[in-house]
């Protein structure tokens, strides 16, 4: 009914007969031993690269990359919030996943896998990290700033003065940031070649941190790393913080065009 000739048959059997993908990719990387992992690790494994590999690495791209949106009139158009949210959103959901993936493997793990040293002492280290990120962003400082009249009466604040406090936190947030994005990839390898992890997630979690390491060098070169205090308050140089030195390694400032 479909086929007119019987060599379309034979074709299209053949068509099926093939694999998707080369069986290879689902072999461990390391043939010489047994790819290991009970339900828990597995679980645990999951939660953590949920949290290393995608929400927290998020949440700094959309902080240095997106305080000024693409279609942002900028600077008549200052303070967006997008980033901010998306960046609070994505850390809070990140915590979350990093605790319930800690929870499994210290309280509930069997104990058929163990941990090598190296996974477990950068574990525990990008933890320690996250909450030197989560007390710093606590201890961070007022904001300041004519939004915050209401509140305060006037403009003063740590951010708006770029006080010693914001000038401390800003250099320390970044650094420790990006510090614990690579300890913990660092983990994930670690982790991956202990439980001797299929190929294909090898693939998968190297081709996405890829893309991620391209897409931010692609945003950088479009010089997306736009000054925070700029993208808050604006490029007027009288303005304190646009006095001060740029705080971070690429952070791009606006020159200032007065159109009076």
């Amino acid at each position: 009914m479909f086929f007119d000739n019987p060599a379309d048959i034979v074709q299209v059997a053949t068509i099926a007969d093939l694999d998707l993908f080369p069986r290879w990719i689902f072999n461990s990387i390391d043939s010489s031993r047994a790819h290991s992992i009970d339900e828990v690790t597995k679980w645990h494994a999951r939660f953590m690269s949920l949290a290393w590999s995608f929400f927290f690495p998020v949440a700094i791209i959309a902080a240095r990359y997106y305080k000024v949106m693409p279609r942002q009139n900028f600077p008549q158009e200052i303070d967006n919030q997008w980033w901010w949210i998306m960046h609070r959103v994505c850390v809070g959901l990140g915590t979350v996943a990093v605790l319930i993936g800690f929870s499994l493997i210290y309280y509930f793990s069997s104990g058929d896998v163990t941990a090598n040293e190296l996974h477990r002492y950068l574990g525990w280290s990008a933890l320690v990290l996250l909450m030197v990120q989560i007390a710093g962003g606590l201890l961070r400082g007022t904001r300041g700033g004519p939004k915050m009249r209401h509140h305060q009466g006037a403009l003063r604040g740590d951010h708006y003065d770029m006080t010693s406090r914001r000038i401390v936190f800003e250099r320390v947030h970044k650094s420790v940031g990006y510090l614990a994005i690579a300890v913990a990839w660092t983990a994930t390898v670690a982790g991956l070649w202990h439980v001797n992890a299929p190929i294909w997630i090898w693939l998968l979690t190297t081709g996405w941190w890829a893309c991620m390491c391209i897409f931010a060098v692609y945003l950088q070169k479009q010089h997306r790393a736009i000054d925070t205090y700029q993208a808050i308050w604006g490029t007027n140089p009288e303005l304190v913080g646009n006095k001060l030195p740029i705080i971070g390694i690429g952070i791009h400032r606006i020159k200032h065009q007065d159109k009076r």
